[in-house]
């Protein structure tokens, strides 16, 4: 087994940068993480899952989460027997999860350093590490991030052209987490199946018994932990598909994965995409199904930047190239090798836009900062009956059970309480994402007052600097999103 390089350390390195500094959840993730914890705290306790007072609008599988929650298992002795805070266990699923996804895509870079060098699964790696939304959305407990994992397998077996076992996988995959992901594997599968690589009847009786075993497996397993019969991605895709009902979180124009989430996702590495491409013609049958699952992928009306997360590995392949091939040849000119340093100099690019990123998204959980502020100030009563009250918005901007320290308190999050239902609570977490929160003062001014507000990201502004403000520089822009109440005395 080949020693693990340098790039590929720099890649699990950048993951437990991203987790640490963003720590929390929001709501995309909250099912998983909620029933990872469950799973790991009540274990067959299954009335106290969070599932059953918050389901969500569709069921989600646990195949996911059990399969997580079983390998962390051994660690929660542990972490009761040095009496290690339960949030800790919050970055252990996140590293897991992570450290999951980056060892695939390593396997795939290498995988691409056998078709076109060394130099090439180095850049790609590199790239990889310099852009933000890859390695953040790489430890998140979306459904998304369970499947990329599995398509990043599905992308070097592809490559190897074992494609009878990239076949079940991708069966495995579409029917357990992303149904949608049909529209990535269908323009994979086609020109090989076009071409003879493998028998179409055979393939068809392959996903389908594939498809046969899955939910013989995983069924019974969702059924179990949801108390009814039950097939979860099924359930989703008559809901997005059938239903038509994914419109009601947003839409956004047919173009938009192409104008604003790939170019925010690849960052400078983007204009490097198209010199590729013109570079190396083998890269087209790689990068091309990638283009088309995007454009695919554009009728469908809500959109959003992790549904399309699995195209930025392929994507980013050109790029790659281009920046190989010039280093390479960097010592043949002068201009070379000021382009080959022009590569370079692009990865800083990146990695300074995606520091700010970073830094944005550090400060966009502004309810688990609350509660984690709150928690420790009064660690000293963590033995004693305290109620706190966890609004809607809390609950899905930063805060999860695994926030949740201290057994003796109450942690409430049920919806629409009025105030004089919240009374009683000795501490109460609102948050706004357009009001004043202060302007909530005037609903708790008989039993409660502001304890202290939280600030969270708003927006980043660019201002104008140097002669003839021909440079700029962007500036982020706090709100007070979060506000807390203590009950008076």
């Amino acid at each position: 087994m080949e020693n693990i390089r340098g790039t590929e350390w720099a890649l699990f390195m950048a993951l437990m940068v991203h987790v640490i500094f963003a720590p929390y959840t929001k709501v995309e993730e909250s099912f998983n993480i909620q029933a990872i914890h469950d799973i790991l705290v009540h274990r067959t306790n299954l009335s106290r899952y969070d599932h059953f007072e918050f389901p969500g609008p569709v069921p989600r599988t646990f195949v996911g989460p059990l399969f997580v929650g079983t390998i962390l298992m051994p660690l929660v002795p542990i972490f009761s027997w040095f009496q290690v805070e339960k949030y800790v266990m919050l970055f252990a699923v996140r590293f897991f999860l992570g450290g999951m996804v980056i060892f695939a895509f390593a396997n795939f870079a290498r995988c691409i350093e056998k078709k076109f060098g060394k130099e090439t699964g180095e850049f790609l790696r590199l790239i990889i590490i310099s852009q933000f939304h890859f390695i953040y959305y790489a430890s998140r407990t979306l459904p998304n991030t369970f499947a990329l994992f599995l398509v990043l397998l599905i992308y070097q077996l592809w490559l190897d052209e074992k494609f009878k076992i990239a076949i079940c996988v991708s069966t495995i995959t579409a029917s357990l987490f992303r149904f949608e992901l049909v529209l990535l594997f269908g323009p994979i599968f086609l020109p090989i199946l076009l071409q003879r690589k493998v028998d179409l009847l055979k393939a068809i009786g392959l996903g389908l018994a594939t498809l046969g075993i899955t939910l013989l497996f995983s069924i019974p397993i969702d059924s179990l932990f949801w108390w009814r019969l039950v097939y979860p991605e099924g359930e989703v895709f008559w809901f997005n598909a059938i239903m038509n009902r994914s419109h009601e979180w947003g839409t956004s124009p047919f173009l938009w994965y192409f104008y604003s989430a790939i170019p925010r996702a690849l960052l400078t590495s983007l204009l490097l995409v198209p010199l590729g491409l013109w570079l190396e013609r083998r890269l087209y049958p790689i990068v091309l199904p990638a283009f088309a699952f995007v454009f695919i992928y554009s009728f469908v009306p809500h959109k959003e930047l992790r549904f399309i997360i699995y195209s930025f590995p392929l994507l980013n392949l050109p790029a790659a190239v281009f920046c190989a091939r010039m280093w390479i040849n960097r010592d043949k000119s002068f201009i070379r090798k000021l382009v080959a340093w022009g590569m370079a100099a692009h990865l800083l690019a990146n990695l300074l836009i995606s520091g700010t990123f970073l830094y944005a998204s550090a400060m966009n959980y502004p309810s688990g900062d609350a509660l984690a502020h709150l928690q420790f100030k009064h660690r000293y009563m963590r033995n004693k009956p305290v109620s706190v009250y966890i609004d809607p918005y809390s609950a899905m901007n930063g805060i999860n059970k695994f926030l949740h320290l201290y057994p003796d308190w109450e942690y409430n999050k049920t919806e629409n309480l009025t105030p004089n239902d919240l009374a009683r609570f000795d501490y109460i977490v609102l948050g706004s994402q357009t009001e004043d929160v202060h302007s909530l003062t005037k609903n708790f001014t008989a039993t409660h007052k502001e304890y202290f507000t939280v600030e969270a990201f708003q927006k980043i502004v660019f201002k104008r600097f140097f002669w003839r403000n021909l440079l700029v520089y962007p500036v982020i822009k706090y709100k007070e999103k979060v506000i807390v109440f203590k009950k008076l005395n």
